[in-house]
This record gives C-alpha cells, sequence and structure tokens, in this order.
C-alpha cells in the first residue's frame, strides 16, 4: 500500500496520513462540492482544507521547516509563495484592510490553495502507484456513474442533510479528473498503446457531458485531444490499423454515452427507420445542447469594445471588460481593489442579472481576471511566474514541454471562463497531482 517502509514513528504516522489524504481526495474527485460542503462537528471539510492550505502557505515562509520536509529544488517555487505572500499583505495595507475576517479569507482562496501543492507533493508519493492508480480509476467510473447512470437516493439525502449544498458534478470537475487520470497512466510509464487506448476511451465516454454542461470544458477537451496528438504521433504513425480501430471504438463509445445522457429509451420494437430517427436526435440533442459554436464563433468590435451575439458569452466579456475599465479608473490597476468587497461592478445597477438567478453569484467566472481584480497586476505577473518556476521544475524531473501544457492549459481555459479555481475541490484536486507528477521520479 505505501512506497516508503519508514520502521520510525514519523515515518509510520506520514504513511498513515498519506492514505487519509489520497481517500478524502478520492471522496472529493467522485462527490465534488457536495462532499467539501459537510460539516463535520460544526466545521465544513472545504474550510478545513482552506485552513490547512494556509497555514501550510504561512510554514513555508519558516526555512527550518521547508529544508526539512521538502526538497532543495522547491526553493525557487516557495520564494515565488513568499513574494505572493508579501504582494498580499500590501493590497491589504493598500486598501485599509485592517480588520482580517473570513470575507477577505474567503475572497484570497486562490492564493492559500497553492499549498494543496505541497500536501500533493508529501504525500501522494508515499502511496504506492498501482493502489492510487486502482482507486483513481475507480473514483472516475464512480463519478461517471452517479452522474450518468444513477445517482442513489440515500447518497442525495446524505448530503443534502450534512452538505451545505447538494450539486451534480460539474463539466470541469469532471474534465479535471479525466485529465488527472491520464495523466497518472502517462506518469507511471505504461505502454504508449496502454496511454492512446485510456486517453481515448475516458475522453469519448465523459465528451457528451462536457457538450450537454458547458461549453468552457468542451473547449478545455478540445485543446486536450489535439495537445495529446501530438504525444500520440509517432505511435499512429506507426500503427495506422490499431489506431483507427480504436478511434472507430471511441466514437462507438461516444455513441453509447451520448445516449445514456439523451434520455431516450430503448424499445426493441422500433423499426430500421425510427432507429435511424433516434441515433441522430441522440447525437444531435447531445452536440447542440449548448449551441458550442454559437459561443464561441460570434465576436465582434463595437464602440472599443469586444461583444459577442451569444448571451452567456456576452455577459462574461462585459464583466471582465468593466472589471478592467474599473481598475483603470479608480487607479486600482497595480494593486488592485483588495480581498474585503464584492467588485462594484457586479452591483451595477445598469447591468442587472450578474449575481445570478439567485442573486448569490459574486464571481467574475474569470481565474486570471479575479486575481488581476483582488491582487492587481502585481500579483497577477506573480502567479504567471509561479505556473513559469512551476514549468521549470517539471522540466527538471525530465518532463517534456508537451507532457506540462498537456495538463495546464486546458485546466487554465476552463477556469477562465468559469468559477473552478474559487471553490475549494477543484485547485485542491488540480495542484495535489501537480505536486504529485512534480514528486513522482
Amino acid at each position: 500500500m505505501f512506497k516508503t517502509s519508514e520502521k520510525s514513528l514519523t515515518g509510520i504516522i506520514n504513511n498513515y496520513l498519506s492514505i487519509f489524504y489520497f481517500l478524502n481526495l478520492l471522496l472529493v474527485m467522485v462527490f465534488m462540492r457536495s462532499f467539501v460542503g459537510i460539516y463535520i462537528f460544526g466545521f465544513q471539510v472545504g474550510k478545513i482544507y482552506t485552513g490547512i492550505s494556509l497555514i501550510i502557505c504561512l510554514l513555508l515562509t519558516i526555512r527550518p521547516f521547508t529544508s526539512q520536509l521538502l526538497e532543495p529544488e522547491l526553493n525557487k517555487l516557495i520564494n515565488v509563495i513568499k513574494l505572493i505572500l508579501f504582494s498580499f499583505l500590501i493590497v491589504l495595507i493598500i486598501n485599509k484592510s485592517f480588520n482580517f475576517n473570513t470575507d477577505i479569507l474567503r475572497n484570497s482562496s486562490y492564493l492559500w490553495s497553492l499549498g494543496y501543492f505541497f500536501l500533493g507533493f508529501y504525500f501522494l508519493k508515499r502511496v504506492d502507484k498501482r493502489i492510487l492508480l486502482t482507486f483513481v480509476s475507480l473514483g472516475l467510473f464512480a463519478s461517471y456513474f452517479i452522474t450518468f447512470i444513477n445517482y442513489p437516493n440515500f447518497i442525495m439525502d446524505f448530503f443534502i442533510k450534512y452538505s451545505d449544498k447538494f450539486q451534480f458534478i460539474k463539466a470541469a470537475d469532471m474534465l479535471l479528473i479525466v485529465i488527472v487520470f491520464n495523466f497518472l497512466v502517462k506518469k507511471y510509464k505504461f505502454s504508449k498503446q496502454t496511454e492512446f487506448l485510456t486517453f481515448i476511451a475516458t475522453l469519448s465516454i465523459f465528451t457528451p457531458y462536457f457538450f450537454v454542461q458547458s461549453r468552457g470544458s468542451v473547449l478545455g477537451a478540445f485543446v486536450y485531444f489535439i495537445l495529446n496528438l501530438f504525444s500520440f504521433f509517432d505511435y499512429l504513425k506507426e500503427n495506422k490499423i490499431k489506431s483507427i480501430i480504436i478511434l472507430i471504438t471511441g466514437g462507438l463509445i461516444f455513441y453509447g454515452s451520448s445516449y445514456f445522457l439523451s434520455g431516450i429509451a430503448f424499445n426493441p420494437e422500433y423499426s430500421a427507420e425510427s432507429i435511424e430517427e433516434v441515433n441522430t436526435i441522440i447525437v444531435e440533442e447531445v452536440v447542440t445542447k449548448k449551441n458550442v459554436s454559437k459561443g464561441f464563433l460570434t465576436f465582434y468590435f463595437a464602440d472599443g469594445r469586444i461583444h459577442s451575439y451569444d448571451n452567456t458569452t456576452n455577459w462574461r466579456l462585459d464583466i471582465w471588460q468593466d472589471l478592467i475599465q474599473d481598475l483603470y479608473e479608480k487607479r486600482k490597476l497595480v494593486f488592485g481593489f483588495g480581498y474585503e468587497e464584492i467588485f462594484e461592478i457586479m452591483l451595477d445597477p445598469t447591468a442587472p442579472g450578474r449575481l445570478g438567478r439567485d442573486g448569490l453569484n459574486e464571481n467574475v467566472h474569470n481565474y486570471f481576471m479575479n486575481i488581476l481584480g483582488r491582487g492587481g497586476v502585481v500579483q497577477l505577473i506573480l502567479f504567471l511566474y509561479f505556473y513559469f518556476v512551476l514549468f521549470k521544475i517539471w522540466r527538471n524531473k525530465g518532463n517534456s514541454l508537451n507532457s506540462f501544457l498537456t495538463y495546464m492549459i486546458p485546466i487554465l481555459i476552463v477556469s477562465s471562463l468559469d468559477v473552478t479555481m474559487e471553490g475549494v475541490q477543484f485547485p485542491l484536486l488540480f495542484f495535489s497531482f501537480i505536486g504529485h507528477y512534480v514528486s513522482y521520479d
């Protein structure tokens, strides 16, 4: 079960903490938002994770802590996090936020989520890779079962009773799980054929859900597919027949998965004509559910701004451009508006509907825009530098540029079109497994 066989008390404790952490990641993977909303002895799971990550970020500033537990090559990454923490303090001072409260912690969650990287780095490498991959694959298909086929009533009732919010798995979360699973297969040095099979199978199974739920996830999945083709180019070239068979099988899997989503019951008494009609309906219903092309291909310029004929896309574009304009006009572009209050543009009476149907939405639906709005250009540059340093560490571990881009770009695309990074579950999985990829030799 454990990769390490330490006999000391510290080693034994670390091993069991590793298993505990990994099991928590699996529960997050299967139930996502519903799980992190559970209250245990009055404490919410998501807030516990945020608190732990916050403590880790603060401990990283203490040199004895970092030198004893982490590899020296992470020093540059730690130094970047120190700069980000320092910028956080500067933003608080500039915006006169001396009353440190839960609102500040919530609105700066994108910062504290960096601590999950080190949890993944330190703990997941202790779990045997066969155990880790087996349970991640089980988590992946468990999420498929409860999303596509049947969400057991007793589980639903449990979350309704004990969680602050019951929610089915979002498409962005599902795409992340698919990418995590495939990267584990790639990282653990399976054959190219196995890698290609798992890649096509998982993408074929879950892509219909992306079409139905989220255009951003469709775009992320498409980019993920294209980037992967480069890594499989030699295999495709050398194994043309096998590749064609695998791709055809993937198409059939896509259809079967679309069938589950369509909600059309199969009737053995259908005639040949009616079966053909149903087959057409199934695919069309899934692919056109969100009118994907409508959202991406309708941009135009007018009055010095970017617009879209699609209402949802235009809603986001308006918010992002208003945020940049507001930062500039109020001279907040360098250090942002801070973390204490909701962005004023979200309360603009001339642009109703920004708070969502329930009036609770406070997010700008863009990871990088949120960083810019809260911490200004300074924090945005520091975060971009964080990913650059992370890439250098990635390469020093013998990983390719393509593998880094294949993991990062689809996720960051989705995060630039949704509120993924403002939650707990998405950054927890995202950074934990990055940490694992970097730590695994």
